[in-house]
């Protein structure tokens, strides 16, 4: 169902943002922005700035957004939710590859919560709308010592945009085109920052559960998977028999199992 949004939704509210988000207890802060190159980038400059850990920064526009492998991510002005967050504690070796997984268990569970939209996950870190992508995760950060200070990039495609780029025509779809409404991407952002908070003792606790909730949460196991390198090429095809315990992909292939850690997937 495609939603009308001739009329332009509302910019997010950087008030009622910051006045829910101060009732967190480590997600606190946040900067919203009417443009910037990439919300991650930024967000990056501040990792040294222990002050900064847990802010947010949310822009209406991204003219040098990034994606996983190198790839850009296009997203109308206004039309969705452009997020980065300092992660406010640092992560053990141990930790971190649970991140991604966990990032995009929270936005699931946000986009459920604040739209009544159902998205599915898709290896490694993608919610799914009738198996096109909706939203992406990309975390990125510096490693000091035997910790890492990381930020977790989110793009949600939120509003269908009353123009869409001809880079996104037929390959691309938004929360409303499921919902049958505008979303409300204050509430959205509101809600993803609210799960985090909820969400973060547990990652830090055992991250081998945020690993295993993720792969059931996905029903992978069992399913015939092609993966693809950055250039389309095919690197391995096989069924998926769930993740490993440090996040990878265990595929059963002609030539025995394999495991997976770079790489897009597609169903067989």
């Amino acid at each position: 169902m495609t939603v009308d949004t001739s009329s332009t939704p509302p910019p997010i509210d950087a008030r009622a943002l910051a006045s829910a988000v101060a009732q967190l207890t480590r997600f606190k802060s946040v900067t919203c922005v009417d443009s910037v190159e990439s919300t991650n980038a930024l967000a990056l400059s501040m990792l040294d700035d222990d002050a900064a850990r847990g802010r947010s920064i949310l822009a209406e526009l991204q003219t040098a957004g990034r994606g996983r492998a190198g790839r850009g991510w296009i997203s109308p002005a206004g039309s969705g939710v452009l997020m980065s967050t300092i992660v406010p504690v640092e992560l053990s070796h141990e930790t971190l590859p649970a991140l991604g997984y966990w990032a995009s268990l929270c936005a699931a569970e946000a986009v459920i919560e604040a739209c009544s939209v159902w998205p599915t996950l898709k290896w490694p870190n993608d919610l799914m709308l009738s198996a096109i992508k909706v939203a992406g995760v990309l975390v990125e950060g510096r490693t000091i010592g035997s910790f890492t200070r990381a930020v977790i990039g989110i793009g949600i495609n939120a509003n269908r945009p009353a123009e869409v780029p001809e880079e996104l025509a037929g390959n691309a779809v938004w929360l409303s085109d499921a919902a049958g409404a505008p979303i409300d991407r204050t509430a959205l952002a509101i809600e993803l920052l609210r799960t985090y908070d909820r969400r973060l003792d547990a990652l830090v606790a055992k991250p081998v559960d945020v690993i295993r909730e993720w792969s059931r949460r996905s029903a992978i196991s069992g399913r015939t998977l092609r993966v693809q390198g950055a250039q389309g090429d095919m690197l391995h095809e096989g069924i998926a028999r769930g993740l490993t315990d440090d996040g990878g992909l265990l595929l059963e292939t002609k030539d025995g199992p394999v495991t997976v850690r770079l790489g897009d997937v597609c169903a067989m």
